[in-house]
């Protein structure tokens, strides 16, 4: 009995600290959600640039996590997308749709509605643009 409490014990432990990872994965990705929002209202970028931006303000991230989260961003109606060739290469250009660009307008400095729908108050990597 006593090797049974003690795999559930480590189910239990186990079990935690996945959430706490979870929980944490899910904070990073609504801090770079919040970041490429302002970006996006701000100014229209392409997908590499934005790659390099969320770098350069240490998100630890790679293509295989933004790209996806752009394409959803662009399905959800928060970005506007428009492919273009640049160099020779085909490029796709974001830029923040209309609803998306006048709510960061009128909301500047406040709390940004969050993926998830909960709201959170701005990151500090956010506001150092």
């Amino acid at each position: 009995m006593r090797a049974a409490s003690k795999t559930a014990i480590g189910w239990i432990r186990h079990r935690m600290a996945g959430e706490l990872v979870s929980d944490m994965h899910r904070s990073r990705r609504a801090a770079m959600w919040r970041h490429i929002v302002r970006c996006a209202a701000e100014r229209e970028f392409h997908d590499a640039w934005m790659l390099e931006e969320l770098t350069r303000n240490e998100y630890e991230v790679t293509s295989r996590v933004l790209y996806p989260m752009l394409r959803r961003m662009e399905a959800d109606g928060v970005l506007v997308a428009e492919p273009r060739m640049v160099n020779g290469r085909s490029r796709r250009f974001y830029r923040a749709a209309e609803a998306t660009g006048s709510r960061c307008a009128t909301r500047a400095g406040e709390t940004l509605a969050e993926p998830d729908g909960g709201s959170r108050a701005g990151d500090e990597r956010v506001a150092r643009q």
